[in-house]
């Protein structure tokens, strides 16, 4: 295919960003497609375990680690971000007459699966309408793509001890979406990097109820997490966890409700 340039008017990051912002997006940052440079160490993660029985990580790794496998002859990276509910808001305690728990905020409202990504596919049909001819991937955490890394590339955040992605203002309570596109984009320059602002901080480390996160940062054992053991993982849950857990049900926010930012 020839270049964009070549053959229709060129798309430009202005000109993605206004067709983006009808739709409402929190955020929204472009990079270029490129492989991570942290291939071994994502490699080294799964061989030790870490990933629990979240077997699907493991799988289509090519495609994981290179956008480019993910979707052959990818050129940029459109990566958005929306927020869910970070108030300190408590949900009613129960009245002790039944069992309740607590729900991690990203699911308090719908699916934010479907949320997003009808809007990344009406973006899509905007950006295939006017650049024709190209292919569009819209993807919301269930497609194989690094998307704190692509999002932390296209200057949405860092991530931080916790491993999650942090907006110095809006903190780590988003939710992240990517298009992978082969459409090549002229940048204005190449996104402005967002430097780790963790610093010395540990609070995310020393709140973790079940210890998951590695004593300097930046590393989970997801199978030690409260939020995959009611979630992802099938079957009785241990009883060293029980007590650990607390109330939480579905999810836990502990590292974020600790966090600065």
């Amino acid at each position: 295919m020839a270049a964009c340039d070549d053959l229709q008017p060129a798309a430009t990051e202005a000109m993605i960003r206004q067709m983006a912002r009808p739709l409402g997006f929190a955020f929204l940052g472009l990079t270029p497609a490129q492989a991570t440079e942290r291939a071994g160490y994502i490699r080294k993660w799964l061989a030790a375990g870490r990933h629990g029985r979240m077997a699907y990580l493991a799988q289509h790794l090519d495609e994981r680690l290179d956008p480019a496998r993910f979707c052959p002859g990818a050129r940029s990276v459109i990566a958005v971000a929306d927020r869910h509910p970070a108030s300190d808001a408590r949900q009613a305690p129960g009245t002790g007459a039944e069992p309740s728990g607590r729900i991690a905020r990203y699911a308090w409202g719908d699916d934010y699966h479907q949320i997003i990504k009808k809007r990344l596919h009406e973006l899509a049909d905007r950006l295939e309408t006017r650049w024709p001819g190209y292919v569009y991937r819209s993807c919301v955490d269930t497609a194989p793509v690094l998307e704190r890394e692509q999002a932390q590339r296209a200057g949405l955040g860092w991530i931080g001890k916790h491993t999650l992605l942090i907006h110095p203002r809006a903190g780590s309570w988003l939710l992240l979406g990517q298009i992978v596109t082969t459409l090549p984009i002229r940048l204005e320059g190449p996104a402005e990097p967002i430097g780790d602002h963790c610093g010395t901080c540990r609070r995310c480390i020393d709140a973790c109820p079940t210890q998951c996160i590695a004593p300097q940062g930046y590393q989970l054992d997801a199978a030690r997490c409260i939020s995959y053991l009611t979630i992802e993982q099938r079957g009785p849950i241990e009883p060293h966890f029980h007590a650990q857990m607390g109330d939480w049900i579905a999810g836990c926010d502990v590292c974020q409700e600790v966090c600065p930012f």
